[in-house]
């Protein structure tokens, strides 16, 4: 993508022989430059309907106000996915203070409260709860927030001290 940095998700059929961008059955393209779009992936049933939905981390996004200091996101495309697909197609999960990088590390252990859907971590190293300290965050998502900001997640476990990068 020209030096830019934005990020693509390709996904492949699973009987491939061959990996091409060419046979992908679905594309996720990041939006901005420098997003790192599909830095990391997570796949889960996350709306309990039997199809896998896909977990996008887009860790860079910064959208304007935050002066270059990327908030971050994961964005969720429940499935089955459409040929192509950008951020604006998904529900958005937001960073919530700049240098968050939300979306850095992504993980769908399962069900753990047992409500039939599959639940979604989401791992922010640079978040902090007071101060600019990079304790780093893990937002536990049993059920999504209505806001979309992992700041109202059901659960969010943090780093102890200083510069742990819990995520």
């Amino acid at each position: 993508n020209s030096g830019t940095d934005i990020g693509h998700t390709y996904v492949l059929p699973a009987a491939s022989v061959s990996v091409s961008t060419d046979t992908a059955l679905a594309t996720i393209d990041g939006t901005e430059v420098y997003d790192h779009a599909g830095t990391a992936l997570a796949i889960a049933d996350l709306d309990g309907d039997g199809v896998s939905d896909l977990v996008v981390g887009v860790p860079m996004y910064d959208p304007a106000g935050f002066g270059g200091d990327p908030p971050g996101e994961a964005v969720i495309f429940y499935g089955p996915l459409p040929d192509a697909q950008t951020r604006a197609d998904g529900t958005v999960l937001a960073g919530t203070e700049g240098d968050d990088e939300a979306g850095r590390y992504l993980l769908a252990p399962g069900d753990l409260d047992g409500d039939g859907r599959d639940d979604l971590v989401v791992g922010a190293p640079g978040a902090y709860e007071s101060g600019p300290d990079h304790y780093g965050a893990a937002y536990v998502l049993t059920s999504l927030p209505e806001t979309g900001a992992l700041a109202d997640a059901p659960a969010v476990v943090w780093g102890d001290t200083y510069d742990d990068r819990l995520g």
